[in-house]
């Protein structure tokens, strides 16, 4: 893959069969003219012109740029932007590209498949890692809020044991001590005589 840049706001980005495939800046977008693809595949330009042109999405997206062509010259040629050019190449037929370029189509569109699934299935594991976490998440908070509701519990407790200590007398302590100064086993004694 070639990265050059020359000074008509053009690129190489790729060489396909020996055909040139660039990308034209206009306006900060970057757009990639059908044709030189096309042409490298071996498929009809007009054919995927009218492609481009019944695909809902792809249809909005088409311009007329003016790129180099495979003489050296200026040309007006439809493109569309970079960012569709996957997808487009995506769509195309592989039994109609030429023989020697169908083995690449068909390993591109595979790993177009491989990119699309990984991409859904990596967002689908995502949710479900996302939704385990809330899961483990709410569960550990209601356990806290009972652990902590608890906790207030006996907090009241102690505060009301602390305040019950406060307010012990010193005859509340009297008073306590003479209850347990009874001699039980003397009572009983006196009790049998």
């Amino acid at each position: 893959m070639q990265t050059t840049k020359d000074e008509k706001s053009t690129k190489s980005v790729a060489t396909i069969n020996n055909q040139q495939i660039v990308i034209v800046s206009e306006n900060g977008e970057d757009f990639v003219p059908i044709r030189p693809i096309c042409d490298a595949l071996g498929i009809d330009p007009d054919s995927q012109l009218k492609r481009l042109k019944r695909d809902q999405i792809l249809s909005s997206t088409t311009v007329t740029v003016t790129a180099v062509g495979a003489d050296e010259k200026h040309r007006e040629m439809v493109a569309i932007p970079y960012r569709y050019v996957f997808g487009w190449l995506f769509t195309i037929e592989a039994s109609q590209v030429r023989p020697e370029v169908r083995p690449a189509v068909l390993a591109y569109q595979k790993q177009c498949y491989d990119a699309l699934y990984d991409h859904f299935k990596l967002y689908a594991d995502y949710v479900a890692y996302r939704t385990e976490k809330i899961e483990e998440a709410v569960n550990y908070t209601a356990a806290v809020r009972i652990d902590f509701n608890q906790a207030k519990d006996r907090l009241n407790d102690a505060r009301e044991m602390q305040r019950r200590a406060l307010a012990i007398t010193f005859d509340d302590y009297l008073n306590e001590q003479r209850q347990t100064k009874i001699d039980f086993e003397a009572s009983e004694e006196g009790g049998a005589q």
